[in-house]
């Protein structure tokens, strides 16, 4: 096993702990890419498309700000779940 795999797992089992000791719904995502990209932390060329997508590996959603439908809402929720 090597370092960087026990450090990716206790992080895992540190967020999954968090989250259950403060009642936070966990929502597990297969690529940080496109949660980097929906969170808009990658670089844009003139057309708008990524440039440099940058992966990130979890962030905290306290709120969705009030001018987000409730569609946006399902839809962001169905695309960083895969389903």
């Amino acid at each position: 096993m090597r370092v960087q795999d026990l450090i990716i797992d206790n992080y895992k089992k540190i967020v999954k702990a968090l989250c259950k000791e403060n009642n936070v719904p966990l929502v597990m995502i297969k690529n940080g890419s496109s949660l980097g990209e929906y969170i808009g932390i990658c670089k844009y060329d003139s057309q708008n498309n990524v440039r440099k997508p940058r992966k990130c590996s979890s962030i905290v959603l306290r709120e969705f700000p009030a001018e987000v439908s409730e569609d946006e809402v399902k839809a962001f929720m169905t695309m960083i779940s895969g389903k």
